[in-house]
């Protein structure tokens, strides 16, 4: 649900949307650890009058039709290298790796206890074009310049 929340307080430029009526895709990269949870909460849901719609990838390279990624896993290298590449881009990047925010990535998500908690690389999103409202400002647990 976190994700599915992200996208309604993310603007994307509409070059990277687009047609109107296209779905807004959510990929994910790496094995999926929400066991097939983000696909049932984002079932039915919209986001800017689109539909929401999740692909799992395999490789950073099909990235290209995703306006969202969720990065799964902890390789810190690979991950670096990634949020590299993507940097420029007007994707949305979530990763639950440690100093997944620090090293490039725009929302971090990190468990504390039994609590979901997020961070925001704010200067990582306004490089790829994003525009963030202040209300998701508010909820991050931090938010980086």
């Amino acid at each position: 649900m976190f994700v599915y929340r992200f996208t309604q307080m993310i603007e994307w430029p509409a070059s990277a949307l687009g047609a109107p009526g296209d779905p807004i895709t959510l990929c994910g990269l790496g094995e999926d650890p929400t066991d097939g949870e983000m696909e049932k909460a984002v079932a039915g849901q919209r986001s800017h009058d689109r539909a929401l719609t999740v692909r799992w990838i395999d490789a950073a390279a099909e990235r290209e039709a995703c306006q969202a990624l969720y990065i799964a896993g902890e390789d810190t290298a690979a991950i670096g290298e990634l949020l590299e590449a993507l940097a420029d881009s007007p994707v949305l990047t979530i990763g639950d790796a440690a100093e997944f925010a620090e090293q490039g990535g725009m929302i971090e998500l990190r468990r504390l206890e039994r609590r979901m908690q997020f961070e925001i690389n704010r200067g990582a999103i306004e490089r790829a074009g994003l525009g963030i409202q202040t209300k998701l400002l508010g909820h991050a647990a931090a938010v980086y310049p």
